[in-house]
């Protein structure tokens, strides 16, 4: 359903988001 695709979705954002990022954790983003 819907949250399946969001979830998945916010996964990929903050993945995306912590790539070349080490000043902070991945969890930062969220």
């Amino acid at each position: 359903g819907l949250a399946i695709i969001v979830a998945v979705g916010v996964a990929v954002y903050v993945k995306i988001n912590s790539v070349g990022r080490d000043d902070h954790p991945p969890e930062a983003a969220v």
